[in-house]
């Protein structure tokens, strides 16, 4: 950081420049007559608010406290789209929802079962009912925008047949799991365990507060939801199940894998790379630790009279501060 470095009075090269900061609470900032946009941004003053939940700051847009409420969860989509005030804006990503399998327990030690697990999810079902249909399925693999992406790998099938025949050479029929998960994720946690029946397996969903879920257990839960904002194939890994991940809940470990990870970091050459990859996404397909069901669409709602707020394919769209005006008529 410069020695000479004011928080209180930071020089910046965007739209708006700080005039007011409440820690936690709120920050307000004015408009920044030499931008380098001609005649932009449009409004005078922009205020970020701070909320503690998501219930609250949809209260507070429909009661025209605030005009944009960036990223709402999908259950609230259609309280959004039912009020005429209001407008729903969703942007098509590649940020991942999904359940972590963990790897180092029983019965997913076995990857039969694991394969049994992937081919149970009737993906297009948690999609619709998961994520009330903003988002599109997956094929157990992340980062599909990444050049580098296997599509030659053929998309998992629904197959409750061939999930019930896995399972019986695992010797794992009749099972009893519990499903550990967040407020944000219980829904499709849910849908997942109601799919599960069908096979023969109990579900138990368990959700718990965030900093437990976070906390010094977090690889130890037996299934958990997982979740990655869009990002590359090498930056996903090393969130999720790569060698050195941070948060690796799958603890998925396999010797082979890990060679390829590692040595497509060190490959600047994109087609000597892809090779990599591709086997890597070959094992990962076959007996990896993530259930990647689907890819969530960003929703953000704003009120009627805001203008300039598009869906676009980042998760981004409602921070075009640049690009955003108010009618007042």
């Amino acid at each position: 950081m410069p020695t000479d470095y004011d928080p209180n009075n930071p020089v910046g090269a965007g739209p708006y420049r700080l005039k007011r900061f409440v820690p936690g609470q709120r920050a307000l900032f004015t408009r920044f007559e030499n931008y380098f946009k001609p005649n932009q941004p449009y409004a005078d003053e922009l205020e970020i608010i701070e909320f503690k939940d998501q219930v609250s700051r949809v209260a507070a847009l429909r009661a025209g406290q605030i005009d944009i409420a960036s990223a709402i969860q999908a259950e609230h989509s259609a309280l959004i789209k039912a009020d005429p005030r209001l407008q729903l804006v969703a942007s098509p990503t590649t940020s991942f929802s999904g359940f972590n399998l963990n790897t180092a327990k029983a019965p997913f030690q076995d990857e039969r079962v694991r394969q049994a697990f992937r081919l149970l999810a009737d993906r297009q079902e948690l999609v619709g009912r998961g994520l009330n249909g903003f988002g599109r399925i997956a094929n157990d693999l992340y980062s599909p925008q990444d050049p580098t992406y296997n599509h030659a790998i053929a998309q998992r099938p629904y197959d409750l047949e061939q999930a019930r025949s896995l399972l019986r050479q695992a010797g794992a029929t009749d099972l009893r799991l519990e499903l550990t998960t967040t407020a944000n994720e219980v829904n499709a946690a849910l849908v997942f365990a109601q799919q599960a029946k069908k096979a023969g397996i109990e579900i138990k969903v368990t959700p718990v507060d965030g900093s437990v879920f976070n906390g010094p257990q977090k690889e130890q839960w037996l299934m958990s939801p997982c979740s990655t904002p869009a990002r590359g194939f090498l930056a996903t890994g090393l969130h999720n199940d790569a060698p050195l991940a941070i948060y690796n809940r799958s603890n998925f470990r396999d010797e082979r894998f890990s060679q390829l990870f590692t040595q497509a970091l060190g490959q600047p050459d994109l087609a000597l790379r892809r090779e990599l990859v591709h086997e890597a996404q070959t094992i990962q397909h076959q007996r990896g630790g993530l259930l990647i069901w689907g890819f969530t669409d960003v929703l953000d709602a704003a009120s009627q009279k805001v203008g300039g707020l598009h869906g676009e394919q980042t998760t981004f769209a409602s921070w075009r501060f640049d690009s955003l005006w108010l009618n007042h008529a």
